[in-house]
């Protein structure tokens, strides 16, 4: 049964408002769903209405998530929290491609459509770069630099050889032909679909609770890096976290916890690096589109999608520069 269908019909629409703010990647569903039967319980108990009794839904929510959520709860749902993770966005991916490359085909009005090997290539190459490029981040987001590294350059040198080939068959490289358009919508949402339905079997990875010192202090660096720490700052984390370390303790994690979950614990009040993890966020939402808009500006492998393809990439870029911009934080006089 559905939550929301417990409170009272007259006040799901606030219900609904307060599960939307309040469900946050750092708030666990459990503390979630026992905090919203206390909601309905004083709602019973006093007979008001819930904008009466409990005021504006955001303000509510926003103190919830405050007193509920927790830094380790926000690392293992992140993108850096496991393979559920990774195949959620890898999912969300495919399918969005796929559904939008329907929807540029049925703008075209043709039923039956010959599938060429240059733009193909081309969609794959963009496909498996923005597959390496979530891998690079679910590592950089670890504090696992080398891996993030080897991603990257994995993913970029994959897209240039996805480019050079179709470059090289040029445009009218024919193969197949005549392919009814609801199969190849169906092909085309079908893999993203997949992806999903996988990502909800996987189970979610819980966080290590063994580490070496070593390897604790190599991952304590990375995660500040991926916060977006400046180097000065982070070299005075670091100072004081190995002066506070008795080694006779039991180590690094008995001492400070999850090195992932202390080194956001510290960079969640550091506004500098809010800013330069919001500009981070920003570039890389505005520039992926703009990217693959401009390749397709460069290549005749698109024909009568080009058109098309590249007003959809480019008003992408500019919604994503507009929503970035009104979510900037707020830069504090130091």
């Amino acid at each position: 049964m559905n939550l929301i269908d417990e409170w009272p019909e007259r006040d799901r629409p606030w219900a609904s408002r307060y599960m939307i703010v309040v469900s946050r990647p750092e708030v666990p569903s459990a503390a979630i769903d026992a905090r919203a039967r206390e909601l309905i319980s004083a709602l019973r108990e006093a007979d008001a209405p819930a904008d009466v009794l409990f005021g504006d839904p955001d303000e509510i929510a926003e103190e919830d998530v405050r007193v509920l959520g927790t830094n380790e709860e926000a690392v293992s749902a992140s993108e850096g929290g496991g393979p559920r993770q990774g195949l959620n966005f890898i999912g969300t991916a495919l399918t969005f491609l796929g559904v939008s490359s329907a929807l540029v085909m049925l703008t075209r009005g043709v039923w039956q459509i010959d599938v060429e090997l240059g733009p193909l290539c081309i969609v794959l190459g963009i496909l498996g770069a923005s597959i390496a490029a979530n891998l690079a981040w679910t590592r950089f987001v670890a504090g696992s630099t080398g891996w993030t590294l080897v991603a990257g350059a994995g993913g970029l040198t994959y897209m240039a050889g996805c480019i050079w080939l179709a470059a090289a068959v040029g445009p009218g490289y024919l193969l197949i032909a005549r392919v009814p358009l609801w199969a190849l919508m169906i092909g085309m949402a079908l893999p993203g679909v997949l992806v999903l339905l996988v990502a909800r079997l996987v189970p979610r990875r819980p966080l290590r609770s063994a580490w070496a010192d070593d390897e604790w202090l190599r991952r304590f660096r990375g995660s500040m890096r991926s916060q977006g720490v400046y180097g000065d700052v982070a070299r005075e984390h670091e100072h004081s976290v190995r002066a506070g370390i008795d080694e006779g303790e039991g180590g690094y994690y008995v001492e400070f916890g999850h090195p992932v979950v202390f080194a956001r614990s510290l960079a969640v009040d550091d506004n500098r690096a809010a800013i330069r993890r919001w500009r981070w966020s920003s570039s890389f939402q505005v520039a992926v589109p703009l990217l693959m808009c401009v390749l397709i500006a460069f290549s005749e492998s698109f024909g009568a999608w080009r058109s098309t393809a590249m007003l959809f990439l480019f008003v992408s870029g500019i919604v994503a520069a507009y929503t970035s911009w009104r979510h900037r934080p707020a830069e504090q006089k130091r």
